[in-house]
């Protein structure tokens, strides 16, 4: 009984630590997209708007989607059953709404 209270409290431990390094990789990521937007976008088209870091990450985000659906066939291992092709779009997805509805919060 003790090794099952042992395994929860590092799954406790460590899922934290990987939404920070996820969230944290998604704001360098719309980071990257604010400055290069700053730098390159509007100064080119004057009628580009500035973007907020939010509406960076949101943008970053979306592209990701869009890359993602695009090579899912690509990428798909022959060994993954249909089962384990759909729980990986409901998490991968579902977390990224969830991200996205967070960022949408600070818009």
């Amino acid at each position: 009984m003790t090794q099952v209270f042992q395994a929860v409290g590092v799954v406790a431990l460590v899922t934290p630590f990987i939404a920070a390094l996820i969230a944290g990789a998604a704001i360098a990521n719309g980071f990257m997209v604010y400055l290069f937007w700053g730098w390159f976008i509007h100064p080119v088209f004057s009628g580009a708007p500035n973007l907020t870091l939010a509406q960076s990450i949101g943008l970053a985000a979306i592209v990701a989607v869009l890359v993602k659906s695009g090579s899912r066939e690509s990428k798909k291992s022959k060994d993954q059953s249909n089962g384990e092709a759909i729980a990986e779009f409901l998490i991968t997805y579902g977390a990224m709404l969830l991200f996205g509805w967070i960022v949408h919060l600070f818009v």
